[in-house]
């Protein structure tokens, strides 16, 4: 037999069982393993000094403890043998070979003794609690689970309470929960999924629950999870916190120079108007950063001058175009000036008339007085329709007529000088100019 109990306990042998638990509790504020963490020798005391108190605090265990041991008679211990034999044949428990140091019953722990093992009884509280350790009356099941409940309360287990409040059907467990949320919010990630069960807990008050939605808007912030901002940004429980976050994803959609998905939230109505403003200034920025730093030929210019899914302002579309223009006319491809001109499907008419000047303009330089007599009233065959729009008519017709000039002035070939005389469309003072030219020519041969 190890260290007597009431040694152990430091009481008399006639101390009355408040004495005994008054003397274990101090005893285990000194010894117990949360005080002395990692502590072998002070861990197996506390054993000792818990297993004392168990037995002495128990009166048929402590009647038994404190009963001196008898010597057995030659009769009786023959006897207690041979029924000793029996029980371990037949499986039976005759009550014989039992002697008085034969070990008490386990005697059933109660909830203050649980709860002053501090974290080792959080398990055994939790079945006291949900009725999974039998035995314990329902006034001890409220105990076990009104101290849980404090318990996850201060350390901020909020899941754990929701947990235990739903197991129990404990109403009275949830004045724990704003506390218990409040704790959690301090030192938790916004992404974490009980920080959303928060913000969704209408048992809650609803600055906490405001609260749990600021904190998923930082985390995404700082993570750069933009598409969690704009959920937020279009629904949100506050008007503060939906520009929060749509300023956010604004800010994140600008360093990535995703200029589609900012005009993408400005064309959304589930935003607010603020923000779909602030995404279009955005936008307009980020996409004319995008241009100036293009050349003409690249995809993506042609992709915001066709702006096919429609997002792109007309602003942008139209800096999109210019910037072509200005390459193809740089690198002098009238072919694609030409086919920009005539595009009815992607380019606005005024790009289209811009464009249209950029090549009457080479064409008049070069005296193609030929090449603008095709393109005046120019259609598609199958359609029928006319390439070019009618506002331009005029500004062909007018650039047909001085390219002409142009070419009268600098032919040196009568029969060149001859076949522009008799060109039709042209005004009769240039068809007369170009044959007198033809005819001095003529002369001087």
């Amino acid at each position: 037999m190890g260290q007597d109990y009431y040694e152990l306990l430091g009481v008399p042998r006639n101390a009355s069982t408040e004495e005994i638990k008054r003397a274990y509790k101090q005893l285990a504020l000194i010894y117990h393993p949360d005080r002395n963490p990692g502590n072998k020798e002070v861990e197996e005391r506390f054993k000792e000094i818990t297993e004392a108190f168990n037995t002495l605090s128990n009166h048929e265990a402590r009647r038994e403890y404190d009963r001196p041991p008898q010597r057995l008679g030659f009769w009786d211990e023959y006897m207690n043998n041979l029924f000793r034999g029996f029980d371990d044949i037949f499986g039976t428990d005759s009550g014989r070979g039992r002697t008085s140091e034969s070990p008490p019953p386990p005697r059933k722990e109660t909830v203050d003794e649980i709860i002053v093992q501090g974290e080792a009884g959080y398990e055994k509280l939790r079945g006291i609690s949900f009725g999974t350790e039998r035995g314990y009356e329902k006034n001890e099941r409220i105990a076990a689970a009104e101290h849980l409940g404090k318990v996850y309360a201060d350390s901020g287990q909020y899941r754990n309470l929701s947990g235990l409040i739903t197991g129990t059907s404990l109403k009275t467990l949830e004045k724990h929960l704003p506390r218990a949320a409040e704790n959690a919010l301090v030192t938790c990630y916004g992404d974490e999924g009980f920080v959303e069960d928060i913000k969704n807990d209408e048992r809650l008050d609803t600055k906490l629950r405001d609260r749990a939605e600021a904190k998923q808007i930082d985390y995404a912030t700082e993570h750069g999870e933009a598409h969690n901002l704009r959920r937020i940004a279009q629904g949100g429980r506050t008007i503060e916190n939906r520009l929060n976050a749509g300023w956010a994803a604004i800010d994140i959609y600008s360093k990535e120079e995703n200029y589609t998905r900012l005009f993408g939230i400005h064309d959304d109505e589930r935003y607010l108007p603020e923000t779909r403003e602030a995404a279009e200034t955005a936008g307009i920025k980020v996409a004319e950063r995008r241009i100036n730093g293009m050349v003409g030929y690249e995809t993506e210019l042609k992709e915001m001058h066709r702006n096919i899914d429609g997002k792109l302002p007309e602003s942008i579309q139209n800096s999109a175009i210019r910037k072509r223009l200005e390459y193809c006319k740089q690198e002098n491809m009238l072919h694609t000036i030409d086919e920009i001109a005539r595009d009815g499907i992607y380019t606005p008419v005024n790009m289209r008339l811009e464009s249209i000047a950029i090549l009457l303009e080479i064409k008049v330089q070069k005296g193609d007085y030929e090449g603008l007599q095709k393109m005046k009233g120019a259609k598609d065959i199958l359609t029928g329709l006319l390439y070019y729009p009618e506002e331009a008519e005029d500004m062909i017709n007018n650039a047909f007529q001085r390219a002409a000039q142009n070419a009268i002035r600098e032919s040196r070939y009568f029969y060149e000088l001859l076949g522009i005389g008799k060109t039709d469309g042209l005004d009769e003072p240039l068809r007369i100019a170009a044959v007198d030219k033809a005819l001095v020519f003529i002369r001087e041969i």
